[in-house]
């Protein structure tokens, strides 16, 4: 078995080493087997400047080819976004100058972008739209194996996570439908239905403009430098778009569950699903998972045409929220079953607690469902408090 190599970039030897070994030990919670390079000092500079390179021939009209580099065979990019002791005189370098120019100029994989900030839980579930890495941590969650695995336990584990191992299996997957649709608009790509795409608020539009978009117009209209819209290949504008898509649905769209519903809250608003054993807790935690068919609950198969289907676009299950709500034989097995009382999703532990294990906020999203609830960890700031009830 072939292993994934997992580029991890710092400005300092030490520190890059150092959290190396804190993901190669979180990884080993999953069955993919991967390996590990680390990039720093001069060496990072060295590379960095081989994407400018690539960036410098393509606007001179030469032909670049996505390989050669340490970027281009990275599967999964780990990015420190504090690179301030890099020594360069002429220009600044940043974590989202780096993940900027590995997405667009490498072939590289996702990219985690770590230390951009304190280890916050941002009760606004909103994800940060205006970045060019596809995940956001504190160096402090990279050793996290809820990244890598399933059985995270009681621990801190933010539901808003992507599932790492199926992140990078399916990233080229993206990229090659995103080449092949370039032309399309968002709504027909994403096959969003005619009475779905005519609700969808305007809020939910800040990313991408409009549905009417195309994927092609999505990539070009966000990039850092315009002179690169009238050089970039297509292969590299659906790197971008496919990222930016991916994004979009996981960070604007899927946090309000007003118009995608994932599986934890479609139980919680449908805890018939459960059948007679929802009174149980483990069989409430047993059943929180990205995908429904490793859920094992009977139920969900009544609702195989609501889901979403292209939901490789999503890191997990989806189904459209208002076809749900409104499907009789759910609320008709709402009324059937005695569920007891209903315990809550806390979307910092990705785990069901009583109520009175948790404490209340509301997300920043219009929703009727904008009421959550966290369990709260020591040593995790959860920000802005004026989000809680």
């Amino acid at each position: 078995m072939s292993s994934k190599c997992i580029l991890i970039i710092d400005d300092d030897k030490r520190t890059a080493e150092q959290y190396c070994e804190k993901i190669k030990k979180a990884s080993q919670k999953s069955s993919e087997v991967y390996s590990f390079e680390c990039l720093s000092g001069d060496n990072l500079l060295t590379e960095f400047k081989k994407l400018e390179k690539r960036q410098n021939d393509q606007r001179k009209g030469e032909i670049i080819e996505l390989k050669g580099t340490k970027f281009d065979k990275a599967e999964l990019l780990v990015l420190d976004f504090d690179l301030t002791s890099l020594g360069r005189s002429d220009t600044v370098i940043t974590g989202e100058l780096v993940a900027y120019y590995a997405l667009v100029f490498s072939n590289c994989g996702p990219i985690i972008s770590f230390n951009r900030r304190r280890r916050i839980f941002d009760l606004s579930l909103i994800g940060e739209v205006r970045v060019w890495s596809d995940i956001d941590l504190s160096g402090a969650d990279l050793s996290n194996y809820g990244l890598w695995a399933y059985k995270w336990g009681r621990n801190y584990r933010p539901w808003s996570w992507p599932f790492l191992p199926y992140l990078i299996r399916i990233d080229n997957k993206r990229i090659k439908e995103a080449e092949e649709g370039l032309d399309q608009t968002i709504k027909k790509f994403l096959d969003i239905p005619d009475d779905i795409s005519k609700v969808m608020p305007r809020e939910l539009m800040q990313m991408i403009g409009s549905l009417d978009a195309k994927l092609i117009d999505l990539a070009k209209l966000r990039l850092l430098f315009p002179k690169d819209a009238k050089v970039l290949k297509n292969n590299q504008l659906a790197r971008i778009a496919s990222r930016l898509l991916a994004r979009w649905l996981d960070s604007i769209v899927l946090p309000g569950q007003h118009i995608l519903v994932d599986l934890p809250h479609l139980i919680y608003r449908f805890p018939a699903l459960l059948r007679n054993k929802s009174r149980e807790l483990k069989v409430w935690n047993n059943a929180v998972r990205f995908f429904a068919k490793e859920s094992k609950i009977v139920g969900v198969k009544k609702l195989n045409k609501h889901q979403f289907k292209r939901n490789l676009w999503l890191n997990r299950d989806a189904w459209w929220s208002d076809r749900v709500d409104n499907e009789k034989s759910l609320t008709n097995m709402n009324k059937s079953v005695d569920v007891g009382a209903i315990p809550v999703f806390a979307e910092d532990a990705s785990r069901f607690y009583k109520a009175s294990e948790c404490k209340e906020f509301a997300i920043s999203i219009f929703s009727p469902y904008s009421r959550r609830w966290v369990k709260e960890f020591s040593g995790i700031e959860y920000e802005p408090k004026s989000r809680y009830l």
